[in-house]
């Protein structure tokens, strides 16, 4: 498991339990979670879960930077670990 509380602008951590969250912000959860498969594979299944304000800004910001960075960022990283479990195989 992954996760990211950052204030916005600034992009600083903040602590969820120290109190109310700033008045613009993200917190972000991500879970990796390997799965049997048929054939003896094994399947990488990603969940994420995201809370975030004030909403109109952030959905903006998160269509124009936060999808695209997550499609190269995913992309890379699932590359990276085929080419590990490859070699290791």
């Amino acid at each position: 498991m992954l996760r990211a509380e950052l204030e916005l602008p600034s992009g600083r951590p903040f602590d969820v339990h120290s109190g109310p969250p700033p008045r613009a912000y993200v917190d972000s959860v991500w879970g990796f979670h390997p799965e049997p498969a048929p054939g003896g594979k094994t399947r990488l299944v990603v969940r994420s879960r995201s809370r975030n304000r004030p909403r109109p800004i952030t959905r903006l910001m998160d269509l124009l930077f936060g999808e695209p960075a997550h499609l190269i960022m995913q992309t890379r990283q699932f590359h990276n670990l085929r080419t590990r479990v490859g070699a290791a195989a």
